[in-house]
């Protein structure tokens, strides 16, 4: 019933579209995203409004192919077969160019809380699967704020135990889809017991692809990583 009522509230829009054209018609039609483009002199401009539609539904399709392709990868610790390894490329080469967000690293999308999907990231693939002293990885997440230049990064595991990074966070200054970074602490807790380590290490981030419930990016060492926004 819901694809049903979508597909003539797309109708509908397609018609007043057109009729705007020959007519002048000022109803104030809504796409995604907000008020439909209108052309000089208030018409609407139905090539710039279907050109975008159909992008919002590959990027749409794109992204499900993705998503159930990593989802039987346990967040990467399975590796791909080679036809798998090919489809991912593809799909992520694909979104790249899809990308609805214009400087992603300067975009207020960049900030929130994310979840990790899937990683190449060596370091956090040993700590998902093998844990932490007896107790099981229970996820990773991200807390990021652009605005005041933060980034946490956070292993967690069970009896809310937790491997968690601090980060400084900048924008590159030349590159629109790139950050830097540079660790600013560090601390594991197991159990009832948490003790501080030396936050060591730098690099930058480019964001690949970018919206308002996705993020795929690489960094500094090659590693990929896939997060969904909380």
């Amino acid at each position: 019933m819901a694809s049903l009522f979508f597909l003539m509230d797309a109708r509908a829009q397609l018609a007043w579209t057109a009729a705007s054209l020959v007519t002048g018609a000022s109803r104030p039609c809504r796409g995604r995203g907000g008020i439909l483009p209108r052309r000089a002199g208030g018409q609407l401009d139905v090539f710039q409004w279907l050109q975008g539609f159909g992008s919002w539904g590959k990027r749409s399709e794109l992204k499900g192919k993705f998503l159930n392709l990593i989802d039987k990868s346990n967040y990467g610790i399975f590796p791909f077969s080679a036809a798998d390894k090919e489809g991912f490329n593809s799909l992520v080469e694909e979104l790249s160019g899809l990308s609805p967000t214009p400087d992603p690293a300067r975009s207020p999308l960049f900030s929130g809380e994310w979840r990790l999907l899937w990683t190449t990231e060596q370091e956090l693939l040993f700590s998902i699967e093998k844990g932490l002293f007896g107790l099981a990885c229970t996820g990773s997440t991200q807390s990021i704020d652009a605005a005041s230049g933060t980034l946490e990064n956070r292993i967690l595991f069970e009896e809310d135990s937790y491997l968690r990074v601090g980060s400084s966070l900048a924008p590159d200054e030349a590159d629109g889809k790139r950050f830097n970074f540079k660790f600013s602490s560090c601390s594991l807790k197991w159990k009832n017991f948490e003790v501080p380590l030396p936050p060591v290490g730098a690099g930058w981030g480019e964001l690949v692809y970018l919206d308002e419930d996705l993020r795929i990016q690489r960094d500094s060492r090659g590693a990929i990583l896939v997060a969904q926004k909380m």
